[in-house]
């Protein structure tokens, strides 16, 4: 998939509040993963109405760190009275 002729994962339409992730064969899981939070995140920002420098770099560490927490923790996660 590409936008603005470069390779992505995936897009955002904040006018539709559509998330489309590439179906290029071979794409892993955990790309695909992470692609769908980084998309996710994009839209949280926007609908907070924030401007974030180095927005690209800073949504996808996040998106990989909420991937890692949930891989690493998923079945527990909000088994909180333990």
């Amino acid at each position: 998939m590409r936008l603005n002729n470069n390779l992505c994962y995936g897009t955002i339409n904040y006018d539709e509040s559509t998330i489309t992730l590439s179906k290029a064969d071979g794409t892993e899981h955990q790309r695909r993963c992470i692609t769908l939070w980084h998309e996710i995140l994009h839209g949280i920002r926007n609908h907070a109405g924030l401007e974030i420098e180095n927005e690209e770099e800073i949504v996808d560490m996040f998106a990989r760190g909420i991937y890692q927490v949930l891989q690493d923790n998923g079945s527990r996660l909000f088994d909180l009275e333990k």
